[in-house]
């Protein structure tokens, strides 16, 4: 995947393992995508509802707990499921 960011660009955040940085776009405040950086490559998530073609994904949201994670549990489950990333800025 790519995640192209474009003015107004997205504000970075990190929530309390600090293991991703969180994407918020800074015009709408939307929550955009999770990207983590693992031995210099790059995951993400992508929120679905910010792309055009919402419509032809599962509405229905799984529920999941990861409480009980430890860091290195967290990132290991991201390395396998998040999907490698492209970080770009647009002009």
């Amino acid at each position: 995947m790519e995640i192209i960011e474009r003015a107004p660009g997205a504000e970075r955040y990190r929530f309390g393992l600090k293991t991703a940085d969180f994407l918020i776009c800074r015009g709408c405040g939307v929550y955009i995508a999770a990207v983590i950086r693992i031995d210099g490559a790059d995951f993400a998530t992508l929120n679905v509802n910010v792309l055009d073609e919402r419509d032809a994904f599962d509405p229905a949201p799984q529920i999941f707990h990861y409480d009980d994670e430890s860091d290195a549990e967290r990132i290991a489950r991201r390395r396998q499921r998040w999907t490698p990333t492209t970080l770009l800025t647009a002009d």
